[in-house]
């Protein structure tokens, strides 16, 4: 079994990448305050696990058709879509989408 752990700097990256932004600085106040991805320690390190990035980004996404509609939670991450590159990430843009903006 092999674990990848990212530093909150690479976190923040890893995020971005997969066109959710975020900062490192973020990260840090979520660690403080709480309400943000899961953690482990590493003696002062903090380090965080790619599938719980995901898993906590799209917990705080939602899907709405307008600014009325209370929106519904996106999927969690399953092991078939937890190895998304982030041009197909959970929030990159589909075709179907491109094409409704260009209308």
């Amino acid at each position: 079994m092999t674990f990848r752990y990212l530093t909150r700097r690479q976190a923040a990256d890893y995020l971005t990448d997969y066109g959710i932004p975020c900062a490192a600085k973020t990260l840090a106040k979520y660690a403080c305050q709480g309400g943000g991805p899961r953690y482990i320690k590493y003696g002062l390190r903090v380090l965080y696990r790619p599938e719980d990035l995901l898993a906590w980004a799209l917990a705080q996404c939602s899907v709405r058709s307008s600014t009325s509609d209370p929106g519904s939670p996106l999927a969690a991450p399953t092991s078939s879509n937890a190895g998304l590159s982030p041009e197909s990430g959970p929030c990159a843009r589909s075709e179907d989408q491109t094409e409704e903006d260009s209308e």
